[in-house]
């Protein structure tokens, strides 16, 4: 089999990429498709219309959009996630404040009940649930002493599928658990606002 030709440009701009067709040395004849992945609009890797447009109208082309259709939008928590996977996943059981308050499912609420009930014993999933904590949508950036809720992919495409895909969306109700809350999760200590000591403690990682 004959190898192909790869080319590429360092330049990310209209005339680069009609620059790029130009080398190829053909005429496309025809019906002629663009097939390209725009990616999700807002998004960090968002292709803007304005930069494909001449080499569309240069080809008399038509636009073959690749990018997977989702049934809805991730919420902006889950985008900034997303956006930053680098920082996850995170450790429930050692993670600052201001770390928790990033992870989606986790409201302030929920993130102050993770520090005060850490105090006293390791925090597990189950336990998760009955602070209050959004599993389904936090199960994909958080562990629990090292361990992660479902065998997941911390990958964007597949994080994004199961957030927004009834279809492709992990089920719930097989590990057995339920949504009971206890008390001493109803605690009203747990309800306080955060002190500024412990703004200074959760900065410097010793809640």
């Amino acid at each position: 089999m004959e190898k192909a030709t790869v080319y590429f440009t360092k330049e990310i701009t209209p005339a680069s990429l009609q620059k790029i067709y130009h080398a190829l040395g053909v005429s496309l004849k025809g019906k002629v498709a663009v097939k390209i992945s725009t990616g999700e609009p807002g998004g960090h890797n968002f292709l803007q219309p304005a930069l494909i447009k001449p080499l569309v109208q240069e080809l008399n082309g038509t636009i073959v959009e690749c990018n997977t259709a989702y049934e809805g939008r991730p919420s902006q928590e889950e985008d900034w996630a997303l956006r930053h996977l680098d920082q996850f996943p995170v450790e429930i059981n050692r993670a600052p404040l201001e770390v928790l308050l990033r992870v989606p499912g986790v409201g302030v609420k929920s993130a102050q009940r993770i520090v005060a009930a850490r105090r006293s014993a390791s925090l597990s999933f189950r336990d998760l649930k009955k602070i209050g904590v959004v599993l389904k949508r936090a199960l994909y950036f958080i562990t629990c002493s090292g361990r992660l809720m479902y065998p997941v992919k911390i990958e964007e495409d597949y994080i994004v599928r199961n957030l927004t895909s009834e279809k492709d969306r992990i089920q719930f109700g097989s590990d057995g658990m339920t949504y009971r809350q206890l008390s001493l999760f109803d605690d009203a200590s747990f309800m306080r606002p955060v002190t500024v000591v412990e703004r200074q403690q959760a900065a410097l990682g010793q809640l």
